[in-house]
């Protein structure tokens, strides 16, 4: 064999060796692979955990049978007390996955829609704001408790039997999509209201501390629901005034007169109450510890919910008094903040008193407040008499007998607006006290 056969041979063989190999990289790195890089894994410590715990054969790719796990316990391979992994960026490649748990461990964000046979999601814990399931629709156990979540999209029809979702901020729950659900916790959200007619097979369940108004468990399989279970409902209501009175509009979601079982507004006889549509008040002290009342569940052995609801308000109460013992009443002014109270006429004036000022400021208003008038004299004071010794006048008010007197010579001579001028002994009232007011009392002293 010449030497240019012997070079075509070895370039052929070369050629078969390289296909051969480049068939081989095409089975390890084809299309059922997955890189663990920063593009498919973005959360440095969710890459790491796929290294450490799914790369079986340290090559820095994921084949098939190293993603075929059922079973994803995230939460159970970081150290949550110094690590978190803020997104599952990456879970999609775990197609088999039927359990995931990644609870507490920091998450912000969590896309599981391609996880399509998943049947059990444990994301408490975290920081999610919202939760899109609606691919999901093989779940039969949802615990997405203690989240921000916001909103929560579950899957029409679902299988799901077990939820928690309660510690979130959730508005609303579409209850016909978990008709199947037999234990639900959802308390401590801000629902304000609930439809139970669908949960039939309900037989554990919490909506405490949200914001309901009424709660029919008619429907459910429930045998017991008590106030822990169902109350602790929080509201937080505007007051108005009404002329004399004080509405607090509420708006109502199902308390008729089957359900409501009373309110703590029924202890005062001034005509307080509720109405359905508000409550109303006639003094701000009947709602100053807030406003509760109870409504029944409708169904028997249950206990009542109870109902608290905050009552805020931009106005003041001023009652007006007749006196410092605050007994006898003369009005109450409803007054905005920073505004003057419009006062009522003060009656029983005592005798030769005259209207000062009221107890407390009432031009600017910036509290509630009880006040009473305070009075100065208003004596009809007139000079009577003059002395035996020709010089002490006796000053003296006819209603009152009230009476004093003052040396004619230690005031004479002086003008309207000196320390020494006596208004009641200026009896011809010409701004002077001379010889013609001497004379003018003389006189009626002599008749």
């Amino acid at each position: 064999m010449n030497k240019s056969s012997k070079k075509l041979i070895s370039l052929l063989m070369a050629l078969v060796l390289a296909v051969g190999l480049l068939s081989a990289g095409t089975v390890a790195f084809g299309n059922d692979t997955v890189e663990i890089n920063a593009q498919n894994f973005p959360d440095e410590t969710f890459r790491q955990v796929v290294k450490e715990y799914y790369d079986t054969d340290g090559n820095n790719v994921l084949d098939a049978d190293e993603r075929s796990d059922s079973f994803i316990p995230v939460a159970g391979m970081i150290d949550t007390s110094t690590q978190t992994i803020k997104d599952l960026k990456g879970i999609e490649y775990f197609t088999n996955a039927k359990n995931l748990r990644c609870g507490g461990i920091g998450l912000e964000s969590l896309d599981v829609s391609a996880l399509t046979g998943l049947t059990a999601l444990s994301c408490q814990g975290n920081r999610l704001t919202s939760l899109d399931l609606s691919s999901n629709t093989n779940l039969v156990t949802l615990n997405c408790s203690d989240n921000k979540l916001e909103s929560i999209t579950l899957p029409a029809d679902s299988n799901i039997t077990m939820l928690h979702c309660y510690a979130n901020s959730l508005t609303s729950i579409d209850t016909s999509r978990i008709a199947r659900v037999t234990d639900f916790r959802c308390d401590q959200n801000d629902l304000s209201s609930i439809d139970m007619s669908y949960l039939t097979a309900l037989t554990d369940f919490n909506c405490s501390k949200n914001h309901l108004t009424s709660l029919d468990l008619s429907q459910t399989a429930l045998t017991e629901a008590t106030d822990y279970m169902i109350g602790g409902q929080t509201l937080t209501l505007e007051a108005e005034v009404r002329g004399s009175e004080i509405a607090i509009p509420f708006t109502n979601h199902g308390l008729n007169g089957d359900n409501y079982r009373g309110c703590s507004l029924d202890k005062y006889e001034d005509g307080s109450g509720f109405e359905f549509n508000q409550f109303t008040v006639f003094d701000v002290n009947n709602m100053a510890d807030g406003i509760e009342y109870w409504c029944y569940p409708m169904f028997d052995g249950a206990e009542n919910m109870t109902v608290k609801i905050t009552v805020e308000r931009s106005f003041y109460q001023v009652d007006f008094y007749t006196d410092s013992s605050m007994t006898d009443s003369l009005g109450r002014a409803f007054v905005n903040a920073g505004e003057a109270a419009s006062a009522p006429e003060a009656t029983d004036i005592p005798l030769c008193k005259a209207f000062d000022r009221w107890s407390d400021d009432i031009t600017a208003v910036s509290s509630d407040l009880s006040v009473y008038p305070i009075w100065k004299d208003s004596h009809a004071f007139e000079a009577v008499s003059l002395g035996d010794d020709g010089d002490t006048v006796t000053v003296k008010c006819p209603n009152c007998a009230e009476s004093y007197t003052v040396s004619f010579i230690s005031i004479v001579n002086s003008k309207e607006g000196e320390t020494a001028f006596d208004p009641y002994v200026d009896a011809v009232a010409d701004g002077y006290i001379n010889a013609k007011d001497y004379s003018y009392i003389a006189k009626i002293t002599n008749k």
